[in-house]
């Protein structure tokens, strides 16, 4: 699904997001999930996209961040696959961690 387009106060927010962001555990998930398990609240990861995963069932979305107050998922799991939606070439030190766990 595309971002959609929002308005903050008298700012037009596009839908395409270009930025570093840090991760929020989503709400069915604990902060000790075991793929961020490590992951600090500082850590930082980069994205370029316009698109969203919207996964069918809630309890898929492990992580999110917040975009101008809409939070968008940022890992996603379904059986034993995760499907990550940052860059790991930009996010190397925090990729890694993530690859570890």
């Amino acid at each position: 699904m595309q971002i959609p387009t929002s308005q903050t106060g008298k700012t037009k927010v596009l839908s395409t997001h270009i930025g570093w962001k840090s991760l929020i555990p989503s709400n069915n998930t604990s902060k000790s999930h075991w793929i961020i398990k490590n992951l600090k609240s500082d850590d930082f990861l980069y994205f370029v996209h316009s698109y969203m995963a919207e996964p069918e069932d809630e309890k898929s979305n492990i992580t999110e961040f917040d975009y101008y107050g809409q939070l968008i998922p940022a890992i996603v799991s379904n059986e034993n696959k995760i499907g990550c939606h940052f860059y790991p070439e930009k996010s190397e030190r925090i990729c890694l961690k993530i690859l570890k766990n």
